[in-house]
């Protein structure tokens, strides 16, 4: 449980009661010379109390929530589509049912603007995989304007994920990835079957910094799975802040009952202890 604050702090205020409850429980213990077992309630009641504490001060944590809305259109890299095939195809099947996808391949006969439909950005996936294209001279500009293609209703979160080696990017792109930041929709870039030399993947790098993007790198399995992870949580979730006193107002509840049966129990053995020796119960 990742607690990173607290809604309503002045609750802890508790805290000093609880701390002089412990203080002069000690000094009574050894005064009085209890036994160990003798304090069990106690510490459960007290432990009762802080997790109360906890509870009433509202803990808050990062939770991730589906967003309802929003726009990503994917751009394979025009000169080898055939590199960003897969990761895109994984896209479609992770990404939050509640964004829209669009796509652009290089192929002006492959272009899909965004919509809430799987089937036809898969078709033409495959369609992609089938056919050869000389590439779009930008294909920023291409996602760019399919992306705009469509006005929704109401204004939604807009991104634009160029998949690719990035041999292809030229200065158009940069110009273009330019233009995406005053539109305020960030072009991430997710580097696929690029080597770690050469121009390509410094190029997408740069691209994704001029729009306001972020670059991902990834060539194996388990690169694809992590990247998959991080752009479906940053691109289809809202991290909000909500609070998760209900565990620390349960565990106190619980604390404070388990005290009081112990007292009980204890209550009921000391008055058959008295009796047992023919002393008259108190």
């Amino acid at each position: 449980m990742g607690i990173d604050g607290f809604g309503k702090p002045l609750w802890f205020v508790l805290l000093v009661p609880i701390a002089a409850l412990v203080l002069g429980y000690v000094l009574l213990a050894r005064r009085h010379r209890l036994p160990p077992t003798g304090h069990a309630g106690a510490v459960l009641g007290l432990l009762g109390c802080l997790a109360l504490t906890i509870g009433f001060a509202e803990p808050l944590a990062p939770n991730p929530v589906p967003r309802n809305q929003g726009e990503l259109t994917l751009a394979l890299d025009g000169a080898r589509p055939g590199h960003g095939l897969a990761a895109a195809n994984g896209l479609v099947w992770t990404t939050t049912p509640g964004i829209a996808l669009g796509l652009v391949t290089g192929s002006p006969a492959i272009a899909v603007p965004p919509t809430p439909e799987r089937a036809p950005i898969l078709a033409a996936l495959e369609r992609a995989g089938q056919e050869h294209s000389a590439g779009q001279p930008d294909m920023v500009a291409e996602a760019l304007r399919v992306t705009r293609s469509t006005v929704p209703a109401t204004p939604v979160p807009e991104r634009i994920l160029l998949l690719g080696d990035g041999t292809g990017i030229g200065p158009e792109e940069f110009a273009s990835a330019a233009e995406c930041a005053r539109a305020h929709i960030p072009v991430d870039t997710f580097r696929v079957g690029a080597a770690d030399r050469g121009s390509g993947p410094d190029a997408l790098r740069r691209l994704a910094a001029v729009s306001g993007g972020t670059s991902v790198k990834a060539d194996s399995v388990p690169e694809l799975q992590q990247a998959y992870s991080a752009l479906r949580d940053r691109i289809g979730y809202d991290v909000v802040r909500s609070s998760v006193s209900r565990p620390f107002l349960g565990m106190g509840v619980a604390a404070l009952i388990a005290a009081a049966l112990l007292g009980l129990f204890a209550g009921e053995r000391a008055r058959a202890h008295s009796l047992s020796r023919g002393a008259p119960a108190s």
